[in-house]
């Protein structure tokens, strides 16, 4: 698609007229990729993130409006959340599970394991006891991906995942602006309002690819722990 073909529009209601309607489709939206310099106590390194760059209308003005660095920085940062992309990993609203997988009535289900080796629902037979559990029938807990996880497998996957190795951009940058671990310069955001503003009537090329999970991110050299 170039930039001088339409989207088809999204219809309103029959005779009011609507503002604001984007000519790129939902799937073919641009961004763009930047980094910003993090640092922890042992460790330093440039974390990526690809931002949409048709920003919200709100966001845009409060990064405008700022007069002081501080004001700046703030609005950049509401900026960026309203932005960054959030389907390029783990998205931010994703909680590690609490509760086990229940069905719509509350309760919680069971699973045993299937000859094909995943997990199926278990249900007593007919004349079964309704308290007594086979061995091996468990509860599962439900993981970002859609795996069902029993208490011993969620407990691994816990200590195995990392926010900057499967986390969306979105996600990452919300980790690292609320982590009293991580630190970012005042200037990193205050230039990045800057470049944002000045880019955004620029209509960038590239496109984003679709991922059921999130893709791989580039130029970012792993750093293990040190980075949590």
């Amino acid at each position: 698609m170039t930039d001088n073909d339409s989207a088809p529009p999204v219809e309103g209601t029959p005779g009011v007229r609507v503002f604001g309607q984007r000519a790129t489709p939902l799937s073919e939206r641009r961004f763009r990729r930047f980094g910003i310099e993090v640092e922890t106590d042992s460790d330093r390194w440039v974390e990526e993130f690809d931002a949409y760059f048709d920003p919200d209308a709100g966001a845009l003005l409060g990064v405008m409006n700022a007069r002081t660095d501080l004001q700046q920085a703030n609005a950049t940062a509401v900026l960026l959340r309203t932005s960054l992309r959030d389907d390029d990993g783990v998205p931010a609203d994703w909680h590690i599970p609490g509760e086990p997988v229940h069905d719509d009535e509350g309760d919680e289900v069971l699973y045993v394991v299937g000859e094909d080796g995943e997990p199926v629902e278990w249900q007593p037979e007919d004349g079964d006891d309704g308290d007594e559990v086979p061995d091996g029938v468990e509860v599962r807990y439900e993981w970002h991906d859609g795996s069902l996880l029993t208490a011993t497998e969620l407990r691994e996957a816990i200590a195995e995942f990392d926010v900057f190795d499967d986390g969306s951009s979105r996600r990452r940058f919300e980790w690292v602006m609320n982590s009293p671990r991580h630190r970012v310069k005042l200037s990193a955001l205050t230039d990045l309002a800057e470049w944002i503003t000045g880019e955004v009537a620029k209509r960038p090329t590239r496109r984003p690819t679709s991922s059921a999970r999130g893709q791989q991110r580039t130029g970012r050299t792993s750093r293990g722990s040190s980075r949590r």
